[in-house]
């Protein structure tokens, strides 16, 4: 699932649950408020998150709402462009070819 990969982005998960459990535990000590947060986190957020490695710090490059919806628009541009690049091969070849083509049969 998309969102739960991109809970790491700003505004995504992560940043509710800590903006969350700071306001609920307010005079607490630091210590606890991060056990608390990492904790809520675990729970919640899947272990395959983009959360950063060496060298990068992991978090997708966009805000949460974009970084969600960012592949499956790239699958409706490729799509469109799809439809661009067969629509001239149905003009020059004619349909028969690149209906096969689109149905995987070529």
């Amino acid at each position: 699932c998309l969102i739960s990969l991109n809970a790491y982005a700003e505004g995504g998960m992560v940043d509710v649950i800590t903006q969350t459990v700071k306001a609920k535990m307010p005079g607490q000590p630091t210590a606890l408020i991060d056990a608390t947060i990492q904790a809520e986190i675990n729970k919640v957020v899947s272990p395959h998150a983009w959360k950063g490695s060496d060298g990068w710090n992991g978090k997708p490059p966009f805000k949460f709402s974009l970084a969600v919806n960012f592949i499956l628009s790239m699958g409706q541009f490729g799509s469109a462009f799809g439809s661009l690049v067969f629509n001239r091969a149905c003009d020059f070849m004619g349909a028969k070819i690149p209906m096969l083509i689109c149905l995987g049969m070529g």
